[in-house]
């Protein structure tokens, strides 16, 4: 992509022990693909220095990787964080943003704070999905079998909680 200019900077064979290969130690095959495609996209006719294309291949857009924008992600979330919402959710990563602000903290907090939550937590998934780690899958509907709770049961248990109390305060 550079010739002779990265020739001249960096040599022309990999080296293990190379300033670059300690600073892009640790990424993944995606995150360096990302870096590339944000290099071709800049068009810098010399090449960067190895921290700032670590930076770009850390730091892509979730338009970049086929997710909606963070605004359009935000909007979503608060929509489907209604309980009475359809919650048809366009990524799964839009989802684990949510779940991780807090379905309760979209709906009742000002904009201004759930919007700074939303924000931090799909911009983390978004580095989650570079790395390649698996965010957890949106739930289809409830398990087959769920326990139920009667009167009785929790009846029962408050009075071994009451008969324990009146021992200990004894």
């Amino acid at each position: 992509m550079y010739g002779h200019r990265w020739t001249a900077s960096f040599g022309v064979s990999a080296d293990q022990g190379h300033a670059w290969a300690a600073t892009l130690a640790g990424l993944t095959g995606a995150q360096i693909a990302n870096g590339l495609a944000g290099l071709v996209e800049r068009g810098d006719e010399w090449p960067p220095s190895a921290p700032d294309f670590r930076k770009l291949c850390e730091g892509a857009s979730p338009e970049a990787l086929g997710l909606p924008s963070t605004s359009a992600a935000y909007r979503e979330a608060c929509r489907n964080s209604h309980p009475a919402a359809d919650q048809r959710w366009s990524h799964p990563a839009v989802h684990h943003a949510a779940c991780e602000v807090g379905f309760s903290e979209l709906r009742s907090l000002p904009e201004e704070k759930s919007r700074l939550l939303f924000e931090r937590a799909y911009a983390v998934t978004v580095r989650m999905l570079l790395a390649g780690e698996v965010l957890r899958e949106i739930p289809k509907a409830l398990p087959a079998s769920v326990s139920v709770s009667t009167p009785e049961v929790g009846q029962a248990a408050l009075a071994a909680l009451r008969t324990r109390m009146r021992g200990v305060a004894a």
